[in-house]
């Protein structure tokens, strides 16, 4: 299996066109540099050679983590090369879609620290729902960033209301993810079977809050 592949892009600041060379796989394990990239946002990043402008170049790129027996692919719409990165999943394998580089970023970031991807895939969507509610409008963007360091720790996730606002922060308490595993294991088997290709996305987020709605509400009556 081919790692790495020669990739053409448009520089969206001047047109030009180039080639890069990008990744298909990312070894958590093996590869702690590729990992620091995709987590600070330069993986999968070029330079235009015309105007120096950087750009964002979602492409097919694997994330495997062998230990914690999880692959994560993401794969933008008519990308040719998501066969060649999903070859490195392992049967067996919590096994995870997303369609972005942003999301493939955060997801690798909550299975570095250890964290439930189900349940942080609820959070997020239950804190992107409050924002909406808030705001009067969705987020562009809601994506977690780690955890605060003082005292029990809150999850931090940046936010971007539109393209045009600066990014503000957000914060969700520990004890609200508590509670999102807990329902989350109640519906894993059904949502998220392992061995199986799961979107990491919303449609997941609101299939698992119908599973957990219906175990509820025969308990609530």
């Amino acid at each position: 299996m081919r790692e790495a592949l020669p990739l053409e892009f448009a520089c969206p600041a001047c047109g030009a066109r180039a080639r890069m060379t990008v990744r298909t796989v990312v070894d958590a394990e093996g590869r702690p540099d590729l990992v620091a990239k995709l987590l600070d946002g330069t993986l999968c990043e070029a330079t235009c050679p015309a105007c120096r402008a950087a750009v964002a170049v979602d492409h097919a790129l694997a994330y495997v983590d062998h230990p914690r027996r999880a692959c994560c692919l993401c794969e933008p719409a008519g990308d040719i090369a998501a066969p060649t990165a999903a070859a490195a999943a392992r049967p067996g394998y919590r096994l995870r879609r997303v369609r972005d580089a942003n999301a493939l970023r955060e997801l690798a970031l909550v299975w570095r620290e250890g964290l439930d991807d189900l349940a942080m895939l609820l959070v997020r969507h239950w804190l992107a729902d409050r924002l909406a509610r808030d705001e009067g409008r969705p987020p562009l963007l809601c994506a977690y960033d780690g955890r605060e360091e003082a005292g029990e720790g809150h999850l931090v996730y940046t936010v971007f209301m539109t393209e045009r606002d600066p990014p503000a922060m957000a914060t969700v308490p520990m004890e609200a993810y508590r509670t999102m595993a807990d329902l989350a294991n109640r519906v894993r088997g059904e949502v998220c079977p392992d061995g199986e290709w799961i979107g990491w996305d919303a449609e997941t987020a609101r299939r698992a809050w119908q599973s957990i709605e219906a175990g509820i509400a025969p308990a609530a009556r």
